[in-house]
């Protein structure tokens, strides 16, 4: 009986090890894509289209500029915060929704500013060892 508990205890940990090591390879994408989905909309926020410009695809990068990228936004919202909540890793690690909380204000037709909040969900693709935003 002694062998067999000895076994089991054994197997446990081995089995609690190979969980912990495929929670930080996979963690760890899910941590970089909270925090590249995070920084890419703090700066949208600021207005930095630059800075913001720097997430996207490469190959959107090659044929579209700055300026280009940043007629794709209008003037009417105004973003506040912005959180990311998850980030969810599909097709073999090499897509990912990503789920984010946004606040903003729209200017309503009497010029009154409203306040909402919304759900955004973004897929991001992984390239050149990158995750870059697809949407």
């Amino acid at each position: 009986m002694n062998i067999l508990r000895q076994w089991f205890i054994i197997t446990l940990l081995q089995m609690q090890l190979l969980g912990c090591a495929m929670v930080g390879i996979g963690g760890n994408d899910v941590e970089i894509l909270k925090e590249r989905a995070q920084a890419r909309w703090e700066a949208l926020i600021k207005k930095d289209w630059d800075a913001a410009y720097q997430y996207e695809l490469p190959a959107y990068r090659q044929t579209h500029d700055v300026n280009q990228f940043r007629s794709k936004f209008g003037s009417k919202l105004q973003w506040k915060h912005i959180e990311a909540k998850n980030a969810v890793i599909v097709q073999e690690n090499k897509t990912a929704d990503v789920k984010l909380n946004l606040a903003y204000q729209i200017l309503l037709s009497d010029g009154v500013p409203m306040d909402n909040e919304v759900e955004i969900n973004e897929r991001w693709v992984k390239q050149e060892g990158d995750w870059w935003i697809a949407n």
